[in-house]
């Protein structure tokens, strides 16, 4: 004869998601990166982390970038003809600080973050119907995680034109403006 249990069913609660129990900040970054002329181009570099260090005291091993979410706005500077253009290429990297990066033009098989090439065009004069004409902008939202594991290291922004020179001369200068969310040790 088969054994009965009459025990109640064991309850099971969901208590929600097991996510990390690690303390989050947004470290917050706005910049400009304005593209010399040149064939290819100077890399252009900022350090992303640096204004947070700063506001922290110093930089932590073990801390984690779990995401960026922001937006880039690219024109070039005015007084440029209508109809030339260029391709630009920005790149997010971990890195370690105080080094020379290379451009993501020139090498697009490091381990980037976040790649991007994109071309701008500076349209004709703007009207009255076509306001803004000259800019272009695009919206990032990074979920991948990076650990920082050297005092050292830190998130780079690195922008550099392509091949081919700007037309007439023309420096494009890009906007950003990034949010990133820090999981400290």
């Amino acid at each position: 004869m088969a054994r009965r249990n009459f025990a109640s069913p064991r309850r099971m609660s969901h208590r929600g998601g097991s996510g990390s129990q690690r303390r989050k900040v947004w470290a917050r970054q706005t910049g400009v990166l304005t593209l010399p002329v040149g064939t290819p181009g100077p890399t252009v570099q900022e350090d992303l982390l640096a204004n947070f260090n700063t506001a922290m005291g110093a930089s932590e091993p073990g801390m984690t970038v779990a995401r960026v979410v922001g937006t880039f706005t690219a024109t070039y500077q005015t007084g440029e003809p209508a109809n030339a253009g260029g391709l630009a290429f920005i790149g997010l990297i971990q890195d370690e600080s105080n080094r020379s990066l290379n451009g993501p033009d020139s090498f697009p098989y490091y381990d980037w973050f976040y790649y991007n090439c994109t071309y701008i065009q500076v349209p004709p004069a703007p009207t009255d119907t076509c306001e803004g004409a000259g800019f272009h902008r695009w919206d990032v939202d990074l979920r991948a995680k990076r650990r920082l594991d050297e005092i050292s290291e830190s998130l780079w922004i690195s922008a550099q034109n392509n091949t081919n020179p700007f037309v007439n001369g023309a420096e494009l200068v890009i906007y950003y403006q990034l949010n990133l969310l820090m999981l400290l040790p």
